[in-house]
């Protein structure tokens, strides 16, 4: 399994770029995704070990960043699974898709402005600065009580998708505010590799401390 396999429960979203660079082409299992309405990017000094993070989420929910620093901030605050469900529904929509993109760098301080990254394999770790991998997030339902009482099924609430190889060029990245490139890769199941597609990620985020602070 990847790192970073709190996507699967933990989820946090974007930023207050709503410019229409942060689109997906292509499509995921048959479907073409939507717009995304924002995006935002958080960072970690270790968070591969002495190397660091570069972590992008594309979001179809407008204002995310907001509303993703509550919603963490209330699973920091309580385990109650009803008032979980109340906190999500209050913010989330039942329907919508996330995108996130990982780098790992040697310096989140240094520039990777230029730089191309190597896409790892679907059930690859990322191993090396210089690697970067992306999942897909389609949001099928509220996650309602069930949910977070780990009594329903996980495939009922989302389906997840996993970036396979291709190569993630850097646009644009001034350390510490924005970053903007576009992934080039192809989608499959995360849990068995099929392939779902061929997509491109282009991407523009500014960087959201608020979640930073209650993520890390």
């Amino acid at each position: 399994m990847r790192q970073f396999t709190f996507l699967l429960l933990l989820i946090a979203f974007a930023h207050a770029s709503t410019g229409c660079t942060n689109t997906i082409s292509g499509t995921v299992d048959g479907l073409e995704l939507p717009l995304m309405q924002s995006a935002f990017y958080i960072e970690s000094e270790d968070g591969y070990g002495d190397d660091g993070t570069l972590l992008v989420w594309m979001s179809s929910v407008e204002d995310a960043c907001t509303k993703a620093e509550a919603v963490l901030a209330g699973q920091d605050a309580t385990d109650d699974p009803d008032e979980l469900a109340a906190l999500w529904s209050t913010h989330y929509p039942a329907d919508f898709w996330e995108v996130t993109v990982v780098l790992r760098t040697a310096d989140v301080n240094d520039s990777v402005a230029g730089s191309s990254f190597d896409g790892v394999g679907w059930d690859e770790e990322s191993e090396r600065p210089g690697q970067a991998f992306a999942s897909f997030t389609h949001f099928l339902r509220d996650h309602d009580a069930a949910f977070w009482d780990g009594s329903g099924e996980y495939e009922r609430y989302q389906d997840l998708y996993y970036t396979d190889q291709g190569t993630l060029n850097v646009d644009v990245h001034s350390p510490g505010d924005q970053i903007g490139g576009y992934f080039d890769t192809g989608a499959a199941d995360w849990d068995d590799g099929d392939a779902q597609g061929d997509v491109g990620i282009d991407f523009d985020a500014e960087r959201c401390r608020g979640v930073e602070r209650v993520f890390f």
